[in-house]
């Protein structure tokens, strides 16, 4: 792998760990207020972690599924970077 390859790389891979951040920060300090996604009012609890194990373990499952789900199809489109997002035959 030559130097420019893996320097785009990292690039993507520390914009990518950002975003994930940002987006477990918003999150945590939205659960932490006591917001809730409509028909998930009941499993709140009084800090984030307790609301995550409230939450039934199929809709956590799901969400872990879907991340899996996201992240496959990041790596999908690095191997090719002229892939559409609903090219599922591009390696």
């Amino acid at each position: 792998m030559d130097v420019e390859t893996r320097l785009r790389w990292f690039r993507q891979a520390e914009i990518k760990h950002g975003r994930v951040y940002m987006a477990a920060f918003v999150g945590w300090i939205f659960s932490a207020n006591g917001g809730a996604f409509p028909g998930m009012e009941q499993y709140i609890g009084a800090t984030p972690l307790e609301t995550w194990t409230n939450t039934p373990w199929e809709w956590e499952l799901a969400f872990i599924l879907s991340c899996g789900a996201i992240e496959f199809r990041t790596l999908v489109i690095a191997k090719n970077p002229d892939a559409k997002w609903n090219d599922w035959k591009s390696r």
